[in-house]
């Protein structure tokens, strides 16, 4: 019988299979190809579970009955601290004595098989290409394999797999008229995996070839014993806080290894500086953005991170903080302002990425997880409501024309609802969840920090009313009131059953890891590197039953929102014609320029390359011209010479002497005149070349 090991090598095998499958007999799986895909997805889900189940059966040995509560506290049996982690011995290929593998192995699962339900029944059979499918599910096994793979480089070449794989299937997609539009993410990645590349080689320099693994015997993380070893300190906080000699710009080797890490996963996630990638997709069909630039590629890019948090030193956190809280500030601006609904709804799931950066970079890396795993799934079900709205009104995505689904699509409205309150956190004033221990950390981080170290604590905090603002903005303006478009009222058809089934699957997955259901929260605490575990339990039971007023934030953007949008948009329109909040609109509506200025700056720098290039090009030309004018000034001041001399009869007293006839005749031929002074001038400028070159 197969152990856990092989069942899940099977699982993230049978994608793969499918792939190989679809590709090679395309032609003949043509039309079943979109039911074959979600075969094997769920073929790949179901050998997950079984995989785990069977690693349940093996862990609960010996194991009292009362301590599988609550549903996820198996995987806790093989962390560190664990009493039996010590006797059990688990294969180095499962990888399931990490539990945060085995959550993201079920997660990428979980979310894959309700998007490709969704897609499969939304496109429209002329508009599938014909490696469609063959690449979506490359694309699950690629993000399955970064997941289990044990080494660095592995995981860096899976997980640019997935984003190459990811970003032709976008580019496939998009309409003809933006096709050129979808290839700088990949450039992009690119550029964000040769940073990955950087750091990594820097690390393993100073570790050796065993520092590449990711986990020991045991299937526990091993960076941080390569690391303690490496740099010669006995705990993790001595890995935290090294300084070590500067390796470049004042900073040490391990906060570079640390931030180029950090920029491959930004670009994965749609992060600052990486913002623009993810705009050029969205021309792509709502489910497949909401599949790969929504849920799955960013929730790999977070699981980098988490993965390599013993890399991460004080400084490398700082930079990662400061990338989050820009990309969280900016995007929920950005969002404030659009009008287009997959446009709104991609710049409120890059902010709440950017919040899980900015948690990262404060230390709260359980709290980063979490935040991450949750809006992975609302982020989904947020683009798949998106998705049916385009479906049902005939493409019509701009909100100002909309309102008043709720009529016409009550599932989708209600889905979409219950995202919104669990995204927003309103409910967090009833029953705290995990918005008092993230602030926490955060005014701890934030104003402990010298200069404007506090505004990592104050953004975020405005942050948390203007998400749920933005978030309410988006949910009323699309099911609420009634139509604002009374001359040309949208022809809305009626929600397809089939499609509104990954939204109430969704639904329910959403409310089962917001509440304490499932136990991520306590399974990612074991999940976490070094003392982090600890930190964590800590903070869970220094704020448990603690409410402070900025929990009361939600529900004033919540105000906010009904305020300005219930009567429709003329209150918000009078608002923004305000001078000075026209001009904010203005740069808040054009998304703060931001693909503009990544188009621009290339653009100008390479203007101001050709422009040196130009100017060194003529300042060489003015002074090969200065040189050939001296030449020449040379050369004629010794013509004249010579020929001042040939007139004072100076030749003519030479050929006069007594000499044989044809000697005499030579001498007195006019080529040997000529030659003679051109023999002498070339000589006396070379001489005077020499003679200045020797006195260089």
């Amino acid at each position: 019988m197969l152990n856990s090991s092989e069942i899940f090598l099977l699982a993230v095998l049978v994608p793969l299979a499918g792939a190989f499958i679809l590709a090679v007999f395309r032609h003949h799986l043509k039309a079943s190809s979109p039911y074959l895909a979600t075969g094997f997805l769920l073929l790949s889900l179901a050998t997950t579970m079984l995989g785990l189940v069977e690693h349940i059966n093996h862990a609960m040995i010996n194991v009292p009955p009362s301590s599988v509560n609550p549903i996820l506290s198996w995987m806790e049996l093989a962390s560190p601290a664990s009493p039996l982690s010590t006797t059990m011995v688990i294969d180095h290929t499962s990888r399931i004595g990490d539990p945060l593998t085995a959550l993201m192995l079920m997660l990428i699962l979980v979310l894959a098989v309700p998007g490709q339900i969704f897609l499969m029944m939304y496109l429209k059979r002329s508009d599938e290409p014909p490696y469609l499918y063959a690449m979506i599910c490359l694309f699950i096994f690629a993000a399955m394999a970064t997941c289990l793979a044990g080494t660095l480089l592995a995981l860096m070449a899976m997980a640019y797999v997935a984003a190459i794989v990811g970003s032709v299937v976008l580019a496939g997609l998009t309409r003809s008229g933006h096709k050129s539009t979808a290839w700088p993410s990949l450039a992009m990645l690119s550029a964000g995996m040769a940073c990955f590349l950087i750091g990594v080689a820097l690390f393993i320099s100073r570790t050796g070839v065993t520092g590449d693994e990711l986990f020991g015997p045991v299937g526990l993380s091993a960076i941080g014993p390569h690391l303690q070893a490496a740099l010669g300190v006995q705990s993790y906080l001595e890995i935290l806080h090294f300084r070590g000699g500067p390796f470049a710009a004042g900073l040490n080797f391990l906060t570079w290894c640390g931030v180029g890490c950090a920029l491959f996963s930004m670009a994965l996630a749609g992060q600052f500086p990486f913002q623009a990638c993810p705009l050029d997709t969205l021309e792509a069909p709502a489910p497949l953005n909401g599949l790969l630039t929504g849920a799955i590629l960013p929730l790999l890019g977070i699981y980098v991170v988490g993965r390599l948090y013993p890399l991460f030193t004080l400084d490398a956190r700082l930079i990662v903080a400061i990338a989050g809280c820009t990309t969280l500030s900016t995007a929920l601006l950005a969002a404030w302002a659009q009008t287009d609904i997959k446009r709104m709804t991609w710049w409120i799931v890059s902010a709440q990425y950017g919040w899980c950066f900015l948690l990262f970079g404060a230390g709260a890396w359980v709290q980063a997880m979490e935040h991450a795993i949750l809006w992975a799934t609302l982020a989904l079900g947020l683009f798949l409501v998106g998705g049916m709205v385009l479906a049902c009104n005939g493409g019509r995505g701009d909100v100002r024309t909309l309102g008043g689904l709720w009529k016409k699509l009550p599932v989708t409205a209600g889905a979409a609802l219950i995202f919104v309150v669990i995204g927003s956190q309103v409910m967090n004033v009833m029953i705290p969840g995990e918005s008092p221990r993230t602030l926490l950390w955060l005014h701890h981080y934030g104003c402990g920090l010298e200069g404007f170290g506090g505004l990592l604590y104050w953004v975020p905090l405005v942050a948390v009313g203007l998400n749920s603002l933005v978030l309410w903005r988006w949910w009323w303006l699309v099911f609420g009131g009634t139509s604002r478009d009374a001359a040309h009222p949208p022809a809305v058809s009626r929600e397809s059953a089939v499609l509104t089934l990954p939204l109430v699957l969704l639904m329910v997955l959403a409310v089962g890891i917001h509440e304490p259901f499932f136990g991520i929260n306590a399974l990612l605490a074991h999940a976490a590197p070094g003392v982090l575990s600890h930190l964590a339990h800590t903070s869970s039971i220094t704020t448990a039953g603690k409410i402070p007023w900025q929990l009361w934030l939600p529900i004033a953007g919540t105000i906010t929102a009904l305020v300005l949008y219930f009567r429709g948009l003329t209150r918000a329109d009078r608002l923004r014609r305000i001078p000075g909040i026209n001009l904010l609109y203005i740069w808040f509506h054009g998304e703060f320029f931001i693909k503009e200025v990544s188009l621009v700056i290339p653009g100008l720098l390479l203007k101001g390359l050709a422009m040196a290039v130009k100017f060194m090009d003529r300042t060489v030309l003015e002074l090969l011209l200065i040189f050939a004018a001296l030449f020449s000034r040379v050369a004629g001041m010794m013509v004249s010479l010579v020929e001042e001399a040939w007139s004072a009869g100076i030749w003519n007293r030479f050929t006069a002497l007594p000499m044989p006839g044809p000697m005499a005749r030579f001498l007195n031929s006019s080529r040997v005149r000529g030659g003679l002074v051109l023999l002498i001038s070339v000589g006396l400028v070379a001489a005077a070349i020499l003679i200045s070159m020797a006195l260089a």
